[in-house]
């Protein structure tokens, strides 16, 4: 029973904090931006294309929708650590965006 908890939960850490972490929080930021970006019905579907947190629709929807980021363990350290990512590059996005996104108030749970 101990072992098999090792098993489920130890290499998951060890991965973020090696060669992997980057892409695990690139992807969270891009889960950030199409989850903001867009509607449901209007994700692209089959295609390979990053997004942006410039575009114009992105800033209009941070200030309508409500989100609230659900997790616990790594689960939140990745959350936080994305933010954080996110806001280091906020001098080179939309002036739009980083005003929306400064001005929002998520639950964190």
């Amino acid at each position: 029973m101990i072992q098999a908890k090792i098993w489920d939960t130890g290499p998951d850490p060890i991965i973020y904090l090696g060669e992997s972490r980057e892409d695990i929080l690139v992807s969270f930021g891009q889960s950030l931006c199409w989850m903001t970006k867009s509607n449901w019905g209007d994700l692209p579907d089959d295609v390979k294309q990053a997004c942006s947190f410039n575009d114009d629709t992105t800033a209009a929807n941070i200030n309508v929708d409500q989100y609230a980021f659900i997790s616990h363990s790594l689960g939140s350290r990745i959350i936080i650590d994305g933010m954080q990512r996110i806001a280091s590059f906020m001098d080179k996005r939309d002036a739009d965006f980083a005003e929306a996104l400064k001005a929002k108030e998520s639950p964190f749970i």
